[in-house]
């Protein structure tokens, strides 16, 4: 009895020691990354992915495609996402859907990258969210549904996407997939261009604020100026 309950408490003792020593093992990959030791990264990564570290298994793929630390290879880094995407990580569902329609996977049916956008985006990821409302816009892979668009881009401008913003303020001042609302969408354009994520659209996204401007009452413009305001006052949320 007595080598039986030394014989439990060492198994006991070599989990508790097992059990950190992988913790830190992943932290130690994520430290060695930091430092540009990709080399290290990947080394420790690879054994954590093939044991099913969703953690592992994403870093490790964004090491295969951006070469670092190993051969680049979409081919690998769409391996690790995918099994990663499978077990729910949204990052890696995003970069699947992003690797079809960037064409690193050869593909020539884009309906299932399409669904791991929706799958990312009903997790809030937000640039999933902003192209899952582009398909629908388009209607060339998902059957077209402006609604859907609408929705869509609602939720990705509410997350702060500056591209999302404007395209809702055109559905909105187009009256597509919504009721036509000349105010309200210009209001969504110059949270648009006065969003810090505004990027290098910002001179077409200035003409068409005044080009709508110029259809505008005095009235109606200072009220797209307090409207916008309030927008940005409520971080896109509620308008």
């Amino acid at each position: 009895m007595k080598t039986l309950t030394l014989t439990f408490s060492s198994l006991a003792l070599l989990l508790a020691l097992v059990q950190p020593l992988n913790a830190a093992t992943l932290d130690e990959a994520k430290a060695a990354a930091k430092l540009a030791d990709f080399k290290t990264a990947a080394s420790i990564y690879e054994p954590l992915a093939e044991q099913g570290d969703v953690t592992a298994q994403y870093e490790l793929g964004i090491l295969y495609y951006r070469g670092m630390g190993v051969e680049q290879s979409y081919e690998q880094a769409a391996k690790w996402h995918r099994k990663a995407a499978e077990q729910g990580h949204v990052d890696a569902q995003y970069s699947i859907g992003a690797m079809h329609f960037n064409r690193d996977i050869p593909t020539e049916d884009y309906t299932e990258a399409a669904q791991w956008y929706m799958k990312a985006a009903e997790q809030g990821h937000v640039k999933a969210q902003l192209n899952v409302g582009i398909l629908y816009f388009r209607g060339d892979i998902l059957e077209q549904n402006l609604e859907e668009a609408v929705k869509w881009y609602l939720k990705a401008a509410e997350q702060g996407s500056a591209e999302a913003q404007f395209n809702l303020g055109n559905m909105y001042t187009r009256g597509l997939g919504v009721e036509e609302d000349l105010v309200r969408g210009t209001m969504w354009v110059l949270v648009s261009i006065e969003n810090p994520d505004v990027g290098k659209r910002i001179i077409s996204k200035t003409k068409v604020a005044n080009f709508n401007a110029g259809k505008m009452t005095e009235e109606q413009r200072q009220q797209t100026r307090q409207l916008a305001n309030e927008c940005k006052a409520k971080q896109y949320k509620g308008c």
